[in-house]
């Protein structure tokens, strides 16, 4: 009798340890503890034993043996239902693939149809985390094909599941693509809001990277846009964070930044050593996108300093390589400021291949598209945004801004 009972007491533990091995594939899936699920089989368990041990007459262990089958039946139906998850989610890992040799190999509109099927096809298989995570992958790619009006539907979409689930890091992710998609529809205002949000978020989580991205895309965003003091003010809070090797990619971002403000204040001795550690961080951080980026900084560096043919190549180089959305438009306003530079300095030549170039990263873009007609053509009509341009490659004197202005 006693062995039987021991017997019982070692099946249950071991049904137990089922529950937890679904309650965890199941949480990896959607994203919920499922923790009442151990809870309940643990205590069938207890009232199993407890009846095992009360009762000793022939038969008794007959109450721990229905909890033992309970219990199983509980870890089989679930495991049926993880079973059933997985093959309604299974042409989702065909679309997965396919948007992945579409992101390499640069066809961002067909990555984000991909991404869009996947999400779908999870969604439908209750894997609500996976699904998340096509759904921004959906997001950044039409971000990339230039359907702004889209990717912003699919970051408000990602922001409202992901708060849902009660992932608050995929929300402050969404909150700052969301910033993305509207600078790039031209809403400086919304973008503003959206990174706020996303700092805020990261304040909440108590999660210093969170919030220095969200600080390096409102300094990005004021530093193109023509406001240098508070791009400095943002890019100075984001640096006290000292982010440091926790997140190379924003350490590299950050290094950037100084850079661009540095050439901007014509301080070429601080801008090319700025540069070169971010070119470093980010291959560290196989972030190739920054890493482009800051090659093009540098090149704009050292076509200042006087090395004119190098300098120009290597802007071209870093222009010529798949860059970033953002990256694309900060290469863009800068090669509109270089081509106003090599005007001045009567390199005519120069000044009309930075200004196809500016045209070229610039294309697409509701307000900044202006800075690159205006750079091609300096004789049409300058909007209001053309004014700061060539301040973010050479420190500009008021009587140079008047005669440029006539």
């Amino acid at each position: 009798m006693s062995s039987l009972i021991a017997e019982l007491m070692l099946a249950e533990g071991a049904l137990l340890n089922g529950s937890w091995w679904v309650a965890r594939s199941l949480r990896a899936a959607d994203g919920r503890r499922w923790t009442w699920l151990i809870w309940a089989c643990l205590a069938l368990a207890v009232v199993g034993v407890g009846l095992d041990l009360a009762a000793r007459t022939s038969g008794a262990p007959a109450g721990g043996a229905a909890v033992a089958a309970a219990t199983a039946a509980l870890d089989g139906f679930f495991l049926l239902v993880i079973v059933a998850r997985g093959a309604r989610s299974w042409p989702a890992r065909r679309q997965l693939a396919r948007a992945r040799r579409a992101t390499e190999s640069g066809d961002p509109g067909s990555a984000a149809e991909a991404y869009r099927k996947a999400a779908a096809h999870l969604g439908s298989g209750w894997k609500r985390l996976p699904a998340l995570e096509a759904i921004a992958g959906e997001g950044r790619m039409r971000l990339e094909a230039g359907q702004a009006q889209a990717a912003a539907e699919c970051f408000a979409t990602l922001a409202a599941r992901a708060r849902a689930c009660g992932d608050a890091r995929t929300e402050a992710r969404a909150l700052r693509w969301s910033g993305d998609a509207a600078f790039e529809l031209g809403n400086r205002q919304g973008a503003r809001e959206a990174y706020w949000a996303a700092a805020n978020a990261g304040q909440t989580l108590l999660n210093r990277v969170i919030v220095g991205r969200a600080l390096a895309r409102l300094g990005w965003m004021e530093h193109i846009a023509g406001d240098p003091d508070l791009a400095r003010e943002y890019f100075a809070w984001a640096a006290r964070l000292d982010i440091g090797e926790t997140d190379l990619r924003l350490t590299g971002s950050l290094m950037l930044l100084a850079s661009a403000f540095r050439m901007a204040e014509g301080r070429l001795e601080t801008a090319r050593p700025a540069a070169e550690d971010s070119i470093r961080l980010s291959a560290q951080a196989k972030d190739h996108g920054q890493e482009a980026a800051a090659r093009l900084v540098l090149g704009c560096v050292q076509y200042l300093e006087g090395l004119y043919e190098s300098g120009g190549q290597m802007v071209e180089a870093g222009a010529a390589d798949r860059l970033p959305i953002l990256s694309r438009r900060l290469g863009g306003v800068l090669a509109a400021g270089m081509s106003f530079t090599a005007r001045r300095l009567n390199r005519a030549a120069d000044a009309a291949g930075f200004a196809s170039l500016a045209g070229r990263l610039l294309a697409g873009h509701p307000i900044l598209s202006a800075v690159a007609a205006h750079a091609a053509d300096p004789a049409s009509r300058p909007a209001y945004e053309d004014a700061h341009a060539e301040r973010l490659v050479h420190p500009v004197a008021a009587d140079e801004q008047a005669t440029a202005a006539v």
